[in-house]
């Protein structure tokens, strides 16, 4: 698998999938309706950061659905969409991104790992991106407070360690 640290370029990579290996994870209606939704161009990109395989894929709701494959050894190790789907097998979003990768011949977009985008910032330019990130949505806002939380909870700050304990009461 291609390995890349820049924070600018982006290479490829190869993962391994077959009609077979599809067919043998879909139900014949999640192939059927995969296919259609392969055909009718509803995969967005595929890119493949660290050793996780993400796509897009416009479905019915408003909102597309996000794709996420564990790739280990150049193959699929595990697999999950956003979508309400829960019958146990691969849904028709799933089966849609593999037929894509699979047209591509296994070729995917490498993307450079966050860790390595973020480590390049600066602190004001971190701050900023957090501080945005917490205007897009309240629920990232919340997050972003829990984890501060924690994090100044493991430093040993006593105050934290007193609002994260109210915090808790609360909850409970």
């Amino acid at each position: 698998m291609a390995s890349n640290t820049s924070s600018t370029t982006s290479t490829s990579s190869t993962i391994s999938i077959t009609h077979e290996l599809i067919r043998s994870h879909a139900s014949p209606e999640s192939m059927r309706r995969g296919q259609d939704y392969h055909v009718g161009a509803r995969v967005g990109s595929l890119s493949l950061r660290d050793d996780i395989l993400t796509a897009t894929v416009r479905g019915s709701d408003i909102e597309p659905y996000t794709v996420r494959a564990t790739i280990r050894d150049g193959s699929f190790a595990s697999v999950s969409c956003s979508c309400p789907y829960d019958w146990g097998d691969w849904c028709k979003h799933i089966v849609a991104v593999a037929l894509a990768l699979e047209e591509r011949g296994g070729s995917v977009e490498v993307r450079p790992s966050l860790r390595s985008r973020l480590d390049s910032l600066d602190r004001d330019a971190l701050v900023n991106l957090v501080s945005r990130l917490a205007e897009s949505s309240q629920t990232t806002e919340a997050a972003i407070e829990r984890l501060l939380t924690v994090v100044e909870i493991a430093s040993g700050d006593v105050e934290a360690q007193r609002d994260g304990a109210r915090d808790l009461v609360d909850v409970l």
